[in-house]
């Protein structure tokens, strides 16, 4: 819940008993389990099918080092039409932007630091194609909608796997393809195995390698000639642990 829990239960506790109470999560964890618990009598779960389309999300694990991520979202934003890149902290998402901005890329940023305006005129420097990527925390991950993402970047992995499910769900939405890149260095090889154990989907390390493949572009970038070079990963084969 983001952090929000006791303000939840304040709320809970404050409102009259005898109310019909609805909760409702992409992901049911702990935190959910304990307000069912504390809050509700005799509980009906639902559960959303999921969608046929889920398998439009390509995941890649990309070998990384760390003095080259800064480098590689660049190449990204070059291939891509635009891309969400997600930080652990506030303070290296503005440096990641910053740095970003050096290289020549559009930057947007979003965090916990950002007033409501700050952050609804960088969602919309991102919507309007004046910012081709947008630099965010997790405060982005959730709730925020944006048509026709391709891709998804973690510059930082998560340490919890629902944030990863909650992070990548901002591309492949609608029925629309989307890649979701991770970067990963031989440090945290073993915890991105283990962040992504119950994931549906196997984890390979390889070397990224770009090739261009035009297609149609949807809505081309500005002086477009109206094509999107998008990323073709050339497999380098699994990478020894």
């Amino acid at each position: 819940l983001m952090g929000f829990m006791p303000a939840v239960k304040r709320i809970m506790r404050t409102i009259p008993g005898g109310r019909q109470t609805l909760l409702f999560s992409a992901t049911l964890d702990g935190d959910v389990d304990n307000l069912i618990r504390e809050f509700q009598r005799d509980p009906k779960k639902h559960q959303v099918a999921a969608a046929e389309n889920g398998g439009e999300i390509e995941h890649l694990f990309w070998n990384v080092n760390r003095d080259e991520r800064t480098r590689m979202v660049s190449e990204i934003a070059n291939h891509y039409e635009r891309a969400i890149v997600f930080c652990r902290t506030k303070h290296g998402s503005d440096r990641l932007a910053g740095n970003l901005e050096s290289l020549g890329v559009e930057t947007c940023v979003i965090h916990g630091n950002r007033s409501q305006a700050q952050r609804e005129r960088a969602l919309e420097q991102f919507r309007r194609g004046k910012a081709t990527v947008m630099v965010a925390t997790d405060v982005a991950a959730r709730g925020i909608h944006i048509d026709a993402v391709p891709v998804v970047v973690h510059f930082d992995l998560p340490e919890d796997p629902k944030d990863y499910i909650h992070r990548s769900g901002r591309t492949g939405r609608a029925g629309e393809k989307g890649v979701v890149i991770s970067f990963v260095d031989k440090s945290i090889r073993r915890s991105t195995t283990q962040l992504t154990k119950n994931m549906p989907f196997d984890v390979v390390f390889v070397d990224p390698q770009f090739v261009d493949t035009s297609m149609p572009a949807q809505s081309p970038r500005p002086g477009s000639i109206g094509t999107v070079h998008t990323l073709a990963l050339i497999g380098a084969g699994p990478q020894p642990e």
